[in-house]
This record gives structure tokens, C-alpha cells and sequence, in this order.
């Protein structure tokens, strides 16, 4: 008998927004009844907002980094 992972890595924008909606049904659902699966798929959406977020820092010239930190701090 074989078991089938229900998710996986996060790989793509449309499997990030599929996660973000399951995510969301499931709170609004039954928090705690579904508790483990939800902060699953916490784990694998933040994840994969690092992984993004490191991608775009890494294309961005030196100037354009300082900028960005810049703006983010400004924002939060």
C-alpha cells in the first residue's frame, strides 16, 4: 500500500495559490480541528515567500538591493 504525500515543495505560483486558498478555507473551516495541516501549510507558504524573496534580491544590482531594503523598512 502505497501513501500519496497531500503537499509537496511549493514549485510554482499557481501550487502557492492553490496552497493560500486550501490554507484559508481550512481557518475558516475549523482552526483547530485541522491545526496540523494548516501550519503545514504555513511552513511550505513562507518557505517558498523566502525562496522568491532571495531570487528577486539576488537579480537586483547593489543600488537596486539598498533600495529595496530601504522601501521594505519604510513599509513595516
Amino acid at each position: 500500500m502505497e501513501n500519496q504525500i497531500k503537499y509537496r515543495i511549493i514549485k510554482s505560483l499557481s501550487q502557492y495559490n492553490e496552497y493560500c486558498n486550501i490554507h484559508e478555507s481550512l481557518m475558516l473551516k475549523d482552526e483547530n480541528k485541522h491545526i496540523d495541516e494548516i501550519e503545514l501549510l504555513e511552513l511550505l507558504i513562507e518557505d517558498f515567500d523566502q525562496r522568491q524573496e532571495k531570487e528577486k534580491n539576488e537579480k537586483l544590482n547593489p543600488v537596486e538591493l539598498l533600495r529595496s531594503l530601504l522601501s521594505e523598512s519604510i513599509i513595516s
